[in-house]
Protein backbone atom coordinates (compact mmCIF):
# COMPACT_ATOMS: atom_id res chain seq x y z
CA UNK A 1 0.00 0.00 0.00
CA UNK A 2 1.68 3.34 -1.01
CA UNK A 3 0.48 6.09 0.94
CA UNK A 4 0.16 9.81 -0.57
CA UNK A 5 2.90 12.09 -0.43
CA UNK A 6 0.64 14.73 1.57
CA UNK A 7 0.29 12.25 4.57
CA UNK A 8 3.75 11.90 4.98
CA UNK A 9 5.34 13.08 8.21
CA UNK A 10 8.34 14.84 8.05
CA UNK A 11 10.31 13.93 11.55
CA UNK A 12 11.97 15.69 13.74
CA UNK A 13 15.55 15.45 14.72
CA UNK A 14 14.63 13.35 17.36
CA UNK A 15 12.84 10.83 15.44
CA UNK A 16 9.43 11.94 16.71
CA UNK A 17 6.73 13.55 14.18
CA UNK A 18 5.08 15.61 17.09
CA UNK A 19 7.03 18.60 15.94
CA UNK A 20 6.56 18.50 12.40
CA UNK A 21 7.74 21.70 9.88
CA UNK A 22 5.36 23.76 11.05
CA UNK A 23 5.78 26.87 12.94
CA UNK A 24 2.75 27.86 14.89
CA UNK A 25 1.40 31.50 13.27
CA UNK A 26 1.55 34.80 15.58
CA UNK A 27 5.11 34.06 17.00
CA UNK A 28 6.85 37.32 17.86
CA UNK A 29 9.88 36.57 15.33
CA UNK A 30 12.17 39.29 16.26
CA UNK A 31 15.90 38.93 16.43
CA UNK A 32 16.48 42.13 18.79
CA UNK A 33 14.93 42.32 22.26
CA UNK A 34 14.70 43.45 25.88
CA UNK A 35 15.32 40.89 28.73
CA UNK A 36 12.88 39.65 30.66
CA UNK A 37 13.90 42.12 33.87
CA UNK A 38 15.00 44.96 31.49
CA UNK A 39 18.55 44.61 32.20
CA UNK A 40 20.38 44.47 28.86
CA UNK A 41 18.75 44.43 24.78
CA UNK A 42 20.23 41.32 23.43
CA UNK A 43 20.45 41.44 19.58
CA UNK A 44 21.02 37.99 16.95
CA UNK A 45 22.29 38.31 13.67
CA UNK A 46 23.68 35.98 11.51
CA UNK A 47 21.32 32.99 12.49
CA UNK A 48 21.33 29.87 10.47
CA UNK A 49 18.05 30.04 8.57
CA UNK A 50 17.84 26.64 7.09
CA UNK A 51 18.43 22.96 9.10
CA UNK A 52 21.76 21.20 8.01
CA UNK A 53 23.24 24.90 7.00
CA UNK A 54 26.03 25.65 9.38
CA UNK A 55 26.54 29.42 10.47
CA UNK A 56 28.42 31.69 13.17
CA UNK A 57 25.57 32.95 15.31
CA UNK A 58 26.48 36.47 16.30
CA UNK A 59 25.23 38.23 19.95
CA UNK A 60 25.07 41.90 20.51
CA UNK A 61 24.70 43.21 24.12
CA UNK A 62 23.90 46.45 25.25
CA UNK A 63 22.77 47.91 28.90
CA UNK A 64 20.10 50.36 27.55
CA UNK A 65 21.81 53.15 26.92
CA UNK A 66 24.89 51.96 29.00
CA UNK A 67 27.82 51.21 26.87
CA UNK A 68 27.90 47.24 26.32
CA UNK A 69 28.79 45.28 29.75
CA UNK A 70 32.71 44.57 29.75
CA UNK A 71 32.69 41.46 31.23
CA UNK A 72 29.23 39.97 30.83
CA UNK A 73 29.09 36.01 30.37
CA UNK A 74 26.72 34.68 28.18
CA UNK A 75 24.86 31.67 27.65
CA UNK A 76 22.87 29.94 25.03
CA UNK A 77 20.54 27.24 25.53
CA UNK A 78 17.28 25.95 23.62
CA UNK A 79 15.83 23.21 21.56
CA UNK A 80 12.50 22.60 20.23
CA UNK A 81 9.30 23.47 22.28
CA UNK A 82 7.29 21.02 21.34
CA UNK A 83 9.46 17.84 21.77
CA UNK A 84 12.77 16.84 23.41
CA UNK A 85 15.00 17.87 20.97
CA UNK A 86 17.92 20.42 22.30
CA UNK A 87 20.02 22.90 20.22
CA UNK A 88 23.42 22.13 19.39
CA UNK A 89 26.14 23.24 22.54
CA UNK A 90 27.15 26.16 21.52
CA UNK A 91 30.80 27.48 22.21
CA UNK A 92 30.62 31.25 22.53
CA UNK A 93 33.94 33.39 22.13
CA UNK A 94 33.86 37.01 23.24
CA UNK A 95 34.83 39.21 20.49
CA UNK A 96 34.57 42.55 22.69
CA UNK A 97 32.21 44.14 24.98
CA UNK A 98 28.74 43.25 24.30
CA UNK A 99 29.81 41.43 20.89
CA UNK A 100 30.12 37.40 21.02
CA UNK A 101 29.95 34.77 18.39
CA UNK A 102 29.39 30.94 18.20
CA UNK A 103 31.49 28.30 16.65
CA UNK A 104 29.73 27.17 13.59
CA UNK A 105 26.54 25.22 13.94
CA UNK A 106 23.77 24.03 11.98
CA UNK A 107 20.12 22.99 13.64
CA UNK A 108 19.19 19.34 12.59
CA UNK A 109 15.63 20.11 11.10
CA UNK A 110 13.38 22.50 9.84
CA UNK A 111 10.47 24.09 11.94
CA UNK A 112 10.20 26.15 15.30
CA UNK A 113 13.03 26.30 17.70
CA UNK A 114 14.05 28.95 20.28
CA UNK A 115 17.44 30.12 21.75
CA UNK A 116 17.44 31.52 25.33
CA UNK A 117 20.56 33.46 25.86
CA UNK A 118 21.92 34.64 29.69
CA UNK A 119 23.34 36.97 30.79
CA UNK A 120 25.36 37.58 33.53
CA UNK A 121 27.18 41.05 33.94
CA UNK A 122 27.57 44.09 36.42
CA UNK A 123 23.66 44.81 36.00
CA UNK A 124 22.82 41.34 37.14
CA UNK A 125 21.85 38.51 35.69
CA UNK A 126 19.00 38.17 32.84
CA UNK A 127 17.46 36.12 30.16
CA UNK A 128 15.69 36.18 26.74
CA UNK A 129 13.84 33.93 24.32
CA UNK A 130 14.44 34.31 20.78
CA UNK A 131 11.90 32.44 18.45
CA UNK A 132 12.95 30.76 15.18
CA UNK A 133 11.33 29.74 12.17
CA UNK A 134 14.11 27.28 10.54
CA UNK A 135 13.59 26.31 6.86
Amino acid sequence: MHLPDMLAVERCACGCDACGAATPAGLDHALARETELGLYHVALTDVPASANDPGTLTVFVTRGPHPAPQDAEIAIAGGRPRCSCAAPDLAITRRGAGHYETAPFAFPSRGWWILRVTVAGEGGRDAVTFNLAIE
